[in-house]
């Protein structure tokens, strides 16, 4: 359990960043003074403490890094990539974060980090470890597979709790599975399409539309729609219609004139506005360590003004709807319904904690509101900007509907154009644009490069959806395009949808967005309304925004969508666009704020300001003028003139004093002019500017106004057009702030500099550069030139430190500097690098590197040549490690631009920089040799032409002198520095860097050479002619003995096999696996390789495999079995794990093999075959192979790559890709056959293997081999149906298992075909048989291509006529296939629906859980079905089905009938069923059924509460709380007077009566929604104990709610809420309500102890509770006892001990068998023809058969495969606990109960043999048992002699008596 509270968290975080390092400096410190005498002075001692921290968390850092690295290969699997930055702790990193989600494009930071590392996922430490990703394995891991190791996380939870609370969007655990079960109900299909919520609003919102048009105005869709969406949302969730936003004025685009004269001021817009800033907030913070923005926002929250609007907005929702929670509780004559009509309704049903419920409309609220607004605002955006494709979908919705017709499901779901555009709409901007979660504990993340270790909990993975969702390696080169038809290609929608992790803007796995399908249809909606009316849309961004919320100028010197984009999308917790709502009254009111609680200060620089400020709203109040921010600016103004002209006749130097009226008001101004309108600004200007340039000479000397000076300014400069910018008084007063960047004083420099850099980002329109931009770089030329000596006479006093102060000034600036100036910056820069301080010098370098990649300046081949030139002229010295780490990244950033530049030169200059470079290698430092090995990495990939190494190849292939012509070129040399490297002391400790940059170098030798191949198509690559002597080193360094890098080696071994491919490493590095082998080489075997190469191999020859591979199998197979032979069983493993690791290569070979129609030969074919039958260890490899080898095939053959980049990148072009596949199709299917057969021969739960190889052969095989084999299994199936059943079942369920496979693949015809012969086979007597004719049914039915809707009558009929002969496996699917067929029954046919019910109410009790799930959707069915078509006089329902009936209107009310009649059915199973059958109609229906059909069913069912069968009493318990909970008040207080009687006779507190705490929930929900009162009004019987007793269970939990929401510690309130939460949630609403208890109630004595046992047990408490539900063993399906489809905790049932069956039988004491007779079985005693038996009741047999099977030891269980599992007999299972045990309640027709009998206590003594206790363990020998003596205990004579007092028990050594 972690403190969400950021306050409290802080303060311990501090302690333990500072308390380790102190303490144990203070200690170190104290120990030397003891024995050393060694004493420092206060500077000294304050100096030690102050870098102890830093140091000690360095060594920290790199200890726990060292140890984690250490415990990774201790487990075999690495760490992830760690990417570092440059200065300490990764404070630049820091930065560059904060700011990326500050200016960048979202995500955009993400994938920089990553380029920067060259890997898609990776660690950095800021300082807290966090995960940052673009995998799609990765998110698939996080999200689905690996979903249960990761969750919200500590960090997250704590960010965002301020806002998000206890909601479900930081809800983890039991908690959020409550929420989410809570929510889905009311987002089902039937709610989500009710459109004509969207239609009143969406009327509103086209009026709007309209209106604005017509003006001629540009809209402001991000309002409209946040509007449009709160009012659904509103409406949809609340169940309010009251807010109507969409009424109030609207804010008009923004214009100066337009913001001053409608200012944003409504209600909605207050929230509106506080909502988007708290979710801006988030943002900001989840940019900054913890421990910083903590202590940021320490003394204020930001949060606490945004989320006080929120709450002022919220609460008389939430007041409104407890009000009426509570007017329904004491109004007994309510007619309002408790369950409610809206979400809030359900949610205050569910709890009253009011914190709960806003926390929880916030959350719902994003969902609901901001990302269907992001979704609508980015359709429409992207359909202004692509008028194609507005046309395209405006015909398609014209062809679907008229100009005015309103759109249905049916016609959104038949636009498939209008689907494709909002899927690409949400591929370009989803609305939830990054992502995060973290790993729980230390666990492994598995990604697409293979599985990394993660060491720390609590480490967050961050993945950006945004940039995934635009990775042009996954969608193509047109992935930053708007294209609305890549959604209509089949084959371009299964690349994308393919991954369910590639295409996820509404996440993915178990926490799926629930309000996905609400949000897809109401932006369908609106955008059909919308192009009903406009037939084009046009961007008017640049018209209406302000400059500061349009995208960055530099943007469009950008790739991708930065280029392209019109708007500036944020993230918040949504995406948006940016707002400009800064100068909104509800930003500056927080501002001011914060300067008035400074009233009573005693500091006069804060209580001036804050005295001015209350006399100006004093004045504003006198004269009625709102508190504007146009009105603070007029009283400032009016207040600084005045000011100005008192200090400049008085001259006294005093009016610039902190307590002065000049200064506070200037603090005033600066606060308040950025929220000014720019026109207001700038209509003032003639009177500002004179003010404010006579103040910068008078305010030099004062550093507070000075600061607050550069601010006005600064706002000022914004705020101008660009003619103003050519005034001299203007130009001369920035010229005064420019000198001020270099002011000594650093809260000034900092303050101008930041002015400056915000002015110059932010041109004026329509001017890309700001006109005051070469002023700026005429001004820093000039700094730089006195820095650097130039101009020393004149300023001789400015030195290193302005240096310093420049160079950061530029570095701010690097993203806007002009083109034309960088070069003379450059080079100034570089003069300035001679200057002699490291410091300055390591500033200087990283300036350069920041200039050399500003996105505005291509650096020439001869600037990038000057840079290179000065920097290798003056190394810097290894002892400085930050100057060194700052001159290698210079020197790979100049490098790699020079290659960009020119190619050619940079190749000339290669060799030299190298060998500079390489010589670090050699430095100590580790910093310094990682940065080594980073800057030749990058020279390898962007400085190594193509013409060099073709050089290298022809000279390496010269005859004469080769060594010596190769060591001339450029390679050559390199590789000669790589050699004298292994044998050199020197590079002893750069081994790893070494290795790493070989691994680099044989990645960029992948490129082919000119010379031919004897065994590719393709020639060699460069590796495998320069390299080979360099892999041969590796492999014999990797298994040196003391080599400590082996995963180092490992990478280049494995970087050869996927450059040069698995022939060419053969040939250098042989396997050696033979014994033969090893003999004659005189080498050592290489097994290790094995692994390497199945993990490598892509895209090689497969003849390769055939040739090398399959003969060493074979005589490794030999040796296996000589070896089994001689039994020398450790070599048979040794041998079997050889060929089996080989065999796994094969998958590699086949991953888009170039000579498939070659190599894959008969014989190959045949060899294939035997294996397949004859080996079963290494089937799985072979079927996984021929899976990737069908699968590629066909995706290569289909590629739209040219065929010469086809040539280039796999060996194969465009034809010889379509060879390949024709002969893939000419051997399916015989390949088919062998599939088929090794399927035949496998058992059934290992069929899942071959089934994919044969989907993937099926799916390129030619539809006529498909039809052929079809037809041979369905003969084959037809000829052992022929034989006898004895002989043929095993195959006839082979074929039919087939038969399932074959299905997706078949023609519309003949899957008719394949339907009508399973019809045959529905009556088959075999349960298997039957089980898989109706899932082949399933099937087809689910495809749609068999069954049409004409021939589901007939389909209908068949399935009747074999209703008696359904095995009991058949059940589930066939109640599937009803639920399937019914939604398309024509109403002609509807006679069907009474055929069927008695069965479908029957599955209702069948202890399948997908039988009872089926069963009540084809009830649900059938009740739309009767709703939706009345049906007409002559066509009726024949209900001749049940006895009783007549013929009845196809209607609700005829379906009920129907059912009611099956409540006199002579079975008491029957009559419990129909009753269930009926609470599920009347819950799914309760608004349609008329109150007195309502009424008549309570009456009817209370007459069942006095059934003398507890089954159908139960089934009425049920419906009553249904009842209570779905109908009309007046529904069930009409019955009270006979209800009330009936429910509390079974509250007695018998031992056998398990139906008291069912009937005390039922009286709970009764007594909270009629009143106590009332019901004990009709407690005629005088039970009011019962009443009162639940009553006050009721009142003891509404107190606890109380408590807890008075609770100030925050942990113990939570444990309340945990308390009185709702016990579980099944996640259907008919089954919460059903069998949910009462959340106020206790389940009885037992469950209050429970509690007790929780509120003192802390550990149980932090580690959060298990919530389960209490469950009778009397019945697997008992109605208050749970559903089995949702409910699988069977933990607290009672279980059998071993042999308890067996105590009911008596013992022949002769021979010891068991003798079974007649009265001592249980059950029903009988007699015929004077021989006694005993029939087994329905609750011994029926009742007890499913559970005993659950929880019993002589039970069993099925595996997810189906294998049987018997339970062991292990002594946990003997020790779970029993329910108080008692003797069950048979009623009979007479009401009696059975007569019960206590079986006596023996009071013979018990006889124990000793030694007993050293038996073996399977005959439970070494169990100890309650009572007896424990099994390794010493025992004395005494306690054997039974000497004991009180000893009662007895020991024998004889085993006799």
């Amino acid at each position: 359990m972690f403190d969400y509270h950021y306050r409290l968290w802080l303060v311990k975080a501090l302690v333990e960043i500072f308390a380790p390092p102190v303490g144990a400096t203070y200690f170190g410190l104290r120990a030397l003074s003891s024995t050393c005498g060694f004493y420092l002075d206060t500077v000294a001692l304050s100096i030690t403490y102050a870098a102890s921290i830093p140091a000690f968390w360095a060594i920290h850092s790199r200890i726990t890094e060292w140890l984690s690295e250490r415990k990774a290969r201790r487990m075999g699997v690495p760490l992830l990539p760690l990417i570092t930055g440059k200065r300490f702790m990764n404070l630049d990193l820091i930065m560059e974060i904060s700011k990326g989600m500050t200016y960048d494009y979202p995500g955009e930071f993400v994938d920089r980090i990553l380029d920067r590392g060259g890997v898609d996922t990776a660690r950095i430490k800021i300082p807290t470890e966090v995960i940052l990703t673009r995998d799609p394995e990765v998110v698939k891991y996080v999200t689905t597979t690996g979903f249960s190791e990761f969750h919200r996380g500590e960090i997250f939870v704590r960010l965002s709790r301020s806002f998000f609370g206890q909601g479900i969007l930081t809800a983890d655990g039991s908690h959020a599975k409550w929420l989410r079960a809570n929510a889905r109900p009311f987002f089902a299909r039937e709610r989500i399409n009710d459109y004509e919520i969207y239609q009143r609003n969406s009327d509103k919102l086209v009026t709007i539309f309209k209106e604005q048009a017509a003006e001629n105005k540009p809209s402001d869709l991000q309002d409209l729609f946040s509007r449009f969406t709160m009012d659904t949302a509103d409406e949809f969730l609340f169940g309010a219609t009251d807010l109507n936003t969409l009424d109030a004025p609207t804010r008009q685009p923004f214009t100066d004139s337009q913001r001053v004269e409608v200012p944003a001021s409504s209600h909605h817009s207050a929230f509106a506005s506080a909502y988007h800033k708290a979710q801006l907030i988030m943002a900001d913070r989840s940019g900054l360590p913890p421990v910083v923005w903590s202590m940021r926002d320490f003394f204020w929250d930001p949060q606490t003004g945004p989320m006080a609007a929120i709450s002022e907005y919220q609460e008389p929702l939430v007041r409104k709807a407890l009000e009426k929670k509570e007017e329904r509780s004491k109004d007994e004559t309510s007619n309002g319904s408790a369950q409610g009509v809206s979400y809030l309704d359900h949610l205050v049903q569910s709890t009253s904690d009011a914190r709960l419920i806003r926390d929880q409309l916030n959350n719902m609220m994003i969902a609901a509101r901001d990302s269907t607004t992001m979704l609508m605002s980015a359709a429409c955006y992207l359909l202004a900007k692509h008028p194609d494709a507005m046309t395209r979908l405006r015909d398609e919705i014209s062809s679907h509907l008229g100009p005015n017709e309103m759109p249905r499901h049916q016609d959104i779901k038949n636009m498939k154009y209008l689907r494709a555009v909002i899927n690409e709409a949400l591929r370009l901007f989803p609305p939830i644009s990054m992502n995060v979660r973290a790993v729980k504990s230390a666990s492994f993340l598995s990604t697409s490069v293979g599985r990394f270790y993660i060491p720390k909990p609590e480490t967050q993975v961050i993945w950006p959806i945004i940039s995934m969702q635009k990775r042009r390696d996954l969608w193509g080169d047109d992935a930053h395009e708007f294209d609305p038809t890549r959604w209509l290609d089949e084959e371009r929608i299964k690349c994308a949808t393919g991954d369910a992790c590639l295409f996820t803007p509404f996440h993915a796995g178990p926490r799926t967005c629930l309000g996905m399908d609400f949000a897809l249809n109401e932006t369908s909606f609106v955008i059909i309304r919308l192009l009903q009316v406009f037939d084009r849309f046009t961007v008017a961004q640049s018209e209406a925004v302000p400059k500061e919320c349009l995208p960055p100028p530099e943007w469009k010197a950008r790739s991708g969508r930065m280029a392209v984009e019109d708007f500036w999308p944020v993230q918040g917790v949504t995406l948006s666009a940016k707002p400009y709502s800064p100068a909104s009254n509800d930003m500056l009111e927080e501002t001011l704020s914060k300067i008035k609680c400074h009233v009573g200060s005693s500091a006069p620089s804060q209580k001036a300001p804050a005295l001015l400020l209350r006399a100006l709203e004093a004045a504003m109040t006198e004269q009625s003028t709102a508190p504007t921010p146009v009105a603070y600016f007029a009283s400032l103004i009016t207040t600084l003139d005045q000011a100005v002209k008192r200090a400049s006749q008085s001259g006294d130097i005093s009016s610039l004093d902190e307590g002065a009226i000049l200064p506070a008001t200037l603090y005033l101004l600066g606060a308040v002019l950025p929220t000014v309108p720019s026109m207001i600004i700038r209509t003032n200007l003639p009177t500002l500017l004179p003010m404010i340039t006579q103040l910068f000479p008078t305010l030099t000397q004062h550093s507070s106004p000075l600061c607050s000076q550069i601010v006005i300014f600064g706002a000022l400069l914004r705020s101008l057009e660009a003619p103003q910018f050519s005034t001299p008084q203007l130009r001369q007063s920035y010229a005064s702030m420019l000198e001020l960047t270099m002011d000594p004083r650093q809260k000034v420099r900092s303050q101008a500099q930041y002015a400056i850099k915000e002015v110059l980002r932010l041109p004026p329109s329509p001017m890309v550069m700001h006109p005051y931009l070469e002023q700026t770089a005429d001004y820093v030329m000039g700094i730089l030139k006195v820095v650097s000596g130039k101009n020393a006479r004149k300023q001789s006093d400015v030195g290193a430190e302005v240096g310093v102060w420049c160079c950061g000034f530029i570095r701010s600036l690097s993203e806007v500097w002009p083109e034309s100036h960088l070069p003379s910056i450059i080079q100034s820069l570089l003069c300035l690098s001679k200057h002699g301080s490291p410091d300055l010098t390591a500033l200087v370098f990283e300036v350069l590197v920041a200039l050399l990649n500003a996105p505005r300046y291509t650096p020439s081949a001869t600037h990038v040549s000057i840079i290179l030139q000065t920097i290798l002229a003056s190394p810097p010295s290894s002892v400085s490690i930050a100057l060194s780490q700052a001159w290698l990244e210079l020197v790979e950033n100049t490098m790699v631009s020079y290659g960009r530049a020119d190619p050619m030169r940079c190749s000339e200059q290669l060799l030299h920089v190298w060998r500079e470079t390489w010589s670090w290698l050699k430095s100590e430092s580790v910093s310094i040799r990682i940065s080594a090995e980073k800057a030749l990495g990058a020279m390898l990939r962007y400085c190594l032409t193509h013409a060099d190494i073709n050089e290298a190849v022809e000279a390496s292939q010269s005859e004469e002198e080769g060594e010596e012509t190769l060591n001339a070129t450029t390679l050559g040399a390199i590789l000669k520095l790589f050699e004298e490297s292994t044998s050199s002391i020197s590079f002893i400790e750069a081994q790893p860097h070494v290795l790493y940059i070989l691994s680099c170098l044989i990645s960029r030798l992948r490129i082919r050479t000119s010379i031919p191949s004897t065994s590719d198509t393709r020639p060699p690559t460069a590796a495998e002619v320069l390299l080979p002597d360099f892999i041969a080193y590796v492999a014999q360094l990797r298994t040196a003995e003391d080599f400590e890098y082996r995963e180092r080696a490992d990478d280049v071994l494995g970087m050869a096999v996927e450059v040069m491919g698995p022939e060419a490493v053969l040939s250098i590095l042989p396997l050696n696996l033979l014994p033969s082998d090893v003999q004659d080489s005189g080498d050592e075997g290489r097994g290790y390789l094995l692994p390497l190469l199945s993990a490598h191999i892509f895209n090689a020859p497969l003849k390769h495999f055939v040739r090398y591979f399959v003969p060493l199998s074979e005589k490794l197979f030999d040796l296996q079995t000589k070896a089994e032979q001689t039994n020398k069983m450790t070599e048979v493993k040794i041998w079997e794990a050889c060929v089996e690791q080989i065999w796994a290569c094969f998958k590699g070979y086949c991953d888009v093999c170039p000579d498939l129609s070659e190599a894959f030969d008969g014989d190959f074919a045949q060899l294939l075959t035997g294996l397949l039958y004859t080996q079963l260890n290494l089937r799985p490899a072979i079927l996984r192979g021929l899976t990737t080898l069908f699968q590629t095939t066909k995706a290569l053959a289909s590629s739209s790559t040219p065929s010469e980049q086809m040539v280039l990148t796999f060996g194969v072009d465009r034809e010889q890709a379509q060879k390949n596949l024709a002969m893939t199709k000419s051997m399916a299917g015989d390949l088919l056959s062998v599939l088929f057969n090794v399927f035949s021969g496998m058992q059934s739960d290992s069929r899942a293997m071959v089934s994919e190889p044969i989907a993937a052969c099926l799916a390129v095989a030619d539809p006529s081999d498909v039809l052929v084999t079809y037809e041979k299994v369905t003969a084959l199936l037809n000829d052992n149906l022929k034989r006898p059943p004895t002989h043929a079942l095993t195959s006839v369920h082979t074929m039919l298992d087939l038969l399932l496979i074959l299905i997706p693949f078949l023609d519309g015809l003949t899957a008719q075909k394949s339907l009508d012969a399973g019809l045959d086979l529905l009556e088959h007597t075999d349960p298997a048989t039957q089980k898989r004719t109706y899932r082949n049914l399933l099937s087809l039915a689910e495809t749609g291509r068999a069954i049409p809707t004409d021939k589901v009558d007939f389909l209908l009929q068949k399935l009747e006529g074999c209703t008696e002969r359904i095995a009991p496996g058949s059940k589930p699917d066939r109640m599937r296939l009803f639920a399937e067929l019914l939604p398309h029954l024509p109403p002609a046919h509807f006679g069907h629906i009474a055929v069927l019910l008695p069965e479908i109410v029957l599955g209702i009790k069948e202890a399948n859980e997908r039988t009872v799930t089926a069963s009540f959707d084809c009830l649900v069915a059938m009740g739309k079905l009767v709703r939706n078509e009345r049906g007409s006089d002559d066509q009726s329902t024949e209900t001749g089905a049940m006895e009783g009936t007549a013929q009845t209107k196809a209607s609700l009310e005829g379906l009920i009938t129907m059912l009611g009649t099956a409540l006199a059915g002579s079975s008491p199973h029957m009559a419990s069923a129909a009753i269930m059958g009926l609470a599920r109609i009347l819950f799914e229906f309760k608004g349609e059924i008329p109150e007195a059909m309502q009424s008549e069913l309570v009456e009817t069912v209370i007459v069942f509460l006095s059934s003398p069968h507890r089954e159908i009493v139960k089934a009425s318990l049920g419906y009553i709380k249904v009842a209570v909970a779905a109908c009309a008040t007046n529904v069930v207080l009409l019955h009270l007077d006979k209800l009330v009687p009936a429910l509390l006779k079974w509250t007695h507190t018998g031992k056998g009566n398990k139906l008291r705490n069912p009937t005390r929930h039922t009286l709970g929900a009764m007594i909270k929604r009629y009143g106590f009162k009332k019901l004990d009004h009709y407690d005629e019987e005088g039970n009011g104990k019962v009443l009162a007793s639940i009553h006050r269970e009721i009142e003891s939990g509404k107190k606890k709610k109380a408590t807890a929401k008075l609770t100030k510690d925050r942990k113990d309130a939570d444990e309340v809420n945990d308390l009185i939460a709702p016990k579980t949630s099944t996640g259907n609403a008919f089954d919460d309500v059903l069998y949910g208890s009462d959340s106020d109630m206790d389940d009885g004595e037992a469950e209050a102890d429970r509690l007790r046992q929780e509120e003192t047990n802390d550990k149980n408490r932090n580690e959060g509770r298990k919530l389960r539900l209490r469950i009778d063993d009397d019945d697997p399906m008992d109605l208050l006892a749970g559903t089995a489809g949702n409910i699988k905790s069977v933990g607290i049932l009672k279980r059998r001990q071993p042999g308890q069956d067996a105590a009911h039988f008596k013992l022949d004491e002769g021979t010891g068998r068991l003798m079974v007779e007649a009265e001592d079985r249980p059950g029903v005693r009988r007699k015929q023809g004077g021989v006694a038996f005993v029939e087994p009741t329905i609750d011994d047999v029926a009742g007890r058969a499913y559970m005993d099977q659950l929880v019993s030891v002589d039970g069993f269980a099925r595996t997810a495969a189906g294998v049987v599992k018997f339970h062991k007999d292990t002594k946990k299972r003997r020790a779970v606990e029993l329910e108080e045990s008692g003797v069950d309640v048979d009623m009979e027709d007479g009401g009696a109960a059975a007569p019960t009998t206590t079986p006596k206590r023996s009071k013979r003594p018990q006889m124990v043999r000793l030694g007993r206790e050293y038996k073996a363990k399977k005959a439970a020998g070494d169990v100890k048992r309650a009572g007896e003596q424990d099994p390794h205990a010493y025992l004395t004579l005494r306690e054997m002699a039974g000497k004991k007092k009180g000893h009662k028990t007895k020991y024998s050594i004889t085993g006799r008596r």
